[in-house]
């Protein structure tokens, strides 16, 4: 009796063997590859370089001539006008050398009024003698002397013209190395640099006394960009970029220049690009570090895959140069190659043209790597590189 009952339980258990195998025979297989669908956006391909913003131009004010500092009008900071005082030097020795000027110009005037006297006496002179030469009172001699008297008189006046001329010129510089004693803004802008203690002796040699900015309503933003990107490159593109001091602020600016001298620093070369960005809030200042993201191609409402979907490849399938084709998985086992070529690309999303027009579609789900695998096996396969 025990033994039939021991018989009828492995019988059941049996078939609750054969039942469990048929169970997972007829059960569909995991899915082995994760999948992303194909999307219809628009990308942009943007390259990042790091810089610092400067004003539009700098202009060095140094002082004139060798004097002490009496006066600063201005501090580091401040908006002038072309033409406004900046500062002024002590104008005592230059006033001496122009009252001194003034006196020699004075001076040769009157040698000039009296050689001007001497000349219409001696023309006066020559007259009445030839008149007496006229009516035979006076000889051909006397007559002689009388013309190189003029003569000497005439000459006697140019010199002094000559000394009056040179006296007013001493006046001029005068006026001019007085009026250098007051230092003016060259253009309109903003300072820069400033002296902070007035008293010290300044002089042209001892570098600039003030450093003037173009105003910073509009700000320049120099950045590197390596050689690697550097083609892409091109006037008028747009650029956003960030400060630390606005983390959260995007700000706008565009490429004014591309220069072709190269910085080589540990290796590495780069270019300055230079691009402009409006500042009508006045909150970024010259010298602020800035990251930017120049914008050098953009594509509107295209077909983008996951650029990882152009990464992965299957162990064992045909040659294929990289980045020019797609998997296709629409359960997550079965795979079906799409070639493609591919467009504009943000690093993330790229752009892409299948062959045939019709192979991918929005939604059309592309492999972009391996499912979560419960145990071994399963077909070899690669991600890639990121070429």
């Amino acid at each position: 009796m025990r033994a039939g009952v021991w018989i009828a339980g492995l019988v059941g258990l049996a078939l609750v063997g054969l039942g469990v195998r048929a169970y997972l025979d007829d059960a569909p297989e995991a899915a082995r590859f994760r999948t992303s669908p194909v999307e219809r956006r628009s990308v942009q391909s943007v390259i990042e370089a790091t810089g610092s913003l400067d004003v539009l131009t700098r202009v060095e004010v140094p002082a004139p001539v060798g004097a002490p500092l009496v006066e600063i009008a201005v501090s580091a900071g401040a908006d002038v006008k072309a033409g406004e005082i900046l500062a002024r030097l002590d104008v005592r020795s230059a006033q001496s050398v122009l009252s001194s000027a003034r006196a020699t110009l004075d001076a040769a005037r009157a040698r000039e009024a009296e050689a001007q006297a001497q000349l219409r006496g001696a023309e006066d002179a020559r007259r009445r003698v030839e008149a007496l030469v006229g009516k035979g009172f006076a000889s051909e001699g006397e007559l002689a002397t009388s013309r190189a008297a003029q003569e000497s008189a005439r000459a006697a006046l140019a010199a002094a013209r000559a000394d009056r001329a040179k006296a007013a010129e001493g006046v001029s510089a005068g006026d001019a190395e007085l009026s250098q004693r007051t230092i003016r803004a060259p253009i309109d802008g903003i300072v820069l640099v400033a002296p902070r203690w007035q008293g010290a002796v300044v002089a042209p040699d001892k570098g600039p006394l003030f450093v003037l900015g173009s105003p910073i309503d509009v700000l320049r933003l120099e950045v590197a960009v390596g050689e690697a990107d550097i083609a892409a490159i091109r006037l008028k593109q747009k650029a956003r970029f960030t400060v630390p001091a606005f983390p959260l602020r995007e700000l706008e600016a565009e490429v004014e220049q591309v220069r072709i001298e190269p910085s080589k620093r540990d290796g590495t070369v780069t270019f300055p690009v230079l691009l402009q960005a409006a500042n009508p809030e006045r909150q970024l200042l010259p010298g602020m570090s800035a990251t930017a993201r120049i914008r050098v191609a953009e594509a509107v409402n295209v077909l983008v895959v996951r650029d990882a979907a152009l990464r992965f490849t299957v162990d064992g399938a045909p040659e294929a140069p990289p980045r020019s084709r797609v998997w296709v998985s629409r359960d997550g086992v079965a795979l079906e190659a799409v070639s493609v070529a591919v467009g504009v690309s943000d690093g993330i999303y790229t752009e892409v043209i299948p062959s045939p027009a019709n192979a991918l579609d929005v939604g059309t789900p592309v492999v972009v790597g391996l499912a979560p695998a419960e145990g071994s096996g399963g077909p070899g396969i690669s991600l890639g590189s990121k070429k």
